[in-house]
């Protein structure tokens, strides 16, 4: 088991299984993304800088293969279809930074906006050029 990142507060790990599955290590319990789509618990990741992340994941020299299994378009996506502020305004920063805004642009078209505070409404606006007549309310 390969230990990525340990999250605040102590024994929750990001890892990679022997069968290079991605997923969280909780003391001995071992929770794979591909098999229960655990992202909830994943969120924590997003406290982590952009940069930091994706340094750290280039630094495992892991193959293209393997980095592509990461949940990572769930992950930013679960903070916005589940409304959850604090989760989404960090997310926000990780699509800006990581580039994604291309890649999740037909998904942003989709997500209603009323539940949140104007500055992450402008703010997702701005990050993926969604015209204001556009927003979906």
């Amino acid at each position: 088991m390969l230990k990525i990142f340990q999250f605040e507060g102590g024994g929750h790990f990001l890892c990679l299984n022997d069968d290079r599955n991605w997923g969280l290590l909780i003391g001995d319990d071992f929770s794979s993304f591909e098999k229960n789509g655990a992202i909830l618990g994943l969120l924590p990741v997003l406290d982590i800088d952009y940069e930091a992340f994706a340094e750290k994941i280039n630094a495992l020299g892991l193959s293209a293969e393997v980095d592509a299994t990461f949940p990572m378009l769930d992950l930013l996506k679960y903070p916005f279809e589940n409304e959850r502020v604090f989760w989404a305004e960090q997310s926000l920063q990780w699509i800006k930074k990581g580039g994604f805004s291309d890649a999740l642009k037909p998904w942003a078209y989709t997500v209603p906006v009323s539940w949140m505070p104007q500055k992450l409404m402008h703010g997702f606006r701005a990050a993926f050029d969604i015209p204001k007549y556009m927003l979906r309310r």
